[in-house]
């Protein structure tokens, strides 16, 4: 018996032996399976987070570059209105020149733009009001230089204008408002203004 009981007892602790190897066989590959598992997941909440910091990062990039578009668009607008401003203080100065200066300016707009200085000017009751009465005197006295037949005169035809006159033969018509003038180089200088007040 004593043998079989050392048999039994040598299978028991064999047993005993290839349950703890398989234990722990399996023990280390739970571990490996687990470690792996947690690499895996690892790389994955990495992946996801650059991922996530990639969006927030474009988000970003272009929220900012919306505000700054809208900034500029802010910053255009209010540089328009300064210009536009500037334009409309340039008018009201022009309109509010002592009558002395308002006549030779509007003489010098006339001797500028008369083409064939026999034209009719058309003012507004109130802008003709402020002229001497030798006003159409003056102005083919200062045009006789350029053409002898000078012959410029009033229109019977009055016209609301704000400030400045239309020269007309004909037809055809020059509008020397300063609106229209201001009108007509504005895009030639608001760079140049835009320089200046920039």
């Amino acid at each position: 018996m004593n043998n079989v009981e050392s048999i039994t007892s040598k299978i028991i602790e064999d047993a005993k032996r290839q349950q703890r190897q398989i234990l722990a066989t399996a023990d280390e590959e739970a571990r490996r399976i687990i470690e792996k598992a947690q690499d895996e997941a690892e790389e994955k909440k990495q992946a996801k987070l650059e991922a996530a910091q990639q969006r927030c990062k474009a988000d970003e990039e272009r929220l900012i570059a919306q505000a700054n578009m809208e900034a500029r668009k802010n910053i255009l607008a209010v540089k328009q209105q300064v210009i536009d401003e500037v334009y409309a203080k340039a008018i009201d100065n022009l309109s509010n020149l002592p009558c002395e200066q308002y006549v030779q300016l509007i003489i010098k707009l006339v001797l500028n733009y008369s083409e064939s200085c026999d034209e009719e000017i058309i003012m507004s009751a109130k802008d003709k009001a402020k002229l001497p009465t030798d006003f159409i005197t003056q102005v083919n006295a200062a045009l006789s230089e350029k053409n002898a037949a000078a012959c410029i005169k009033f229109s019977s035809e009055e016209r609301d204008l704000e400030n400045g006159f239309v020269l007309k033969k004909g037809d055809t018509e020059i509008n020397c408002s300063f609106e229209a003038l201001i009108r007509q180089y504005k895009d030639e200088l608001s760079p140049s203004l835009a320089k200046i007040l920039f």
